[in-house]
């Protein structure tokens, strides 16, 4: 980790979607009691036991989804809030690679 767990928490990962009625329920840094597989939404890697992660829980049209972002991804969003858009760029690439 770079950054501090504050840091990750000032970029939205949602910034610019259009929304439609989704109600974020929890939006905080926790660390994982399991592995979760694939579920980084930036680079589609694992988030794996112990690491710390952002996890961003919303609810819409009756359903409730949790966005995972891996701690390598969350310091890649904070550089890019700071004008680096290239640690960011190659966090999406990833996950080009660890989705196909």
């Amino acid at each position: 980790m770079r950054h501090t767990e504050a840091d990750w928490m000032r970029f939205n990962p949602f910034e610019g979607d259009f929304g439609d009625g989704e109600k974020v329920l929890a939006d905080k840094i926790v660390t994982a009691a399991k592995t979760h597989a694939g579920a980084c939404l930036t680079c589609g890697g694992h988030v794996a036991v112990g690491e710390r992660h952002r996890a961003r829980t919303e609810a819409y049209n009756g359903r409730v989804m949790t966005f995972r972002f891996c701690g390598e991804c969350c310091d890649a969003h904070y550089d890019w809030l700071r004008g680096n858009e290239l640690p960011l760029e190659e966090r999406i690439r990833l996950r080009k690679a660890n989705v196909a």
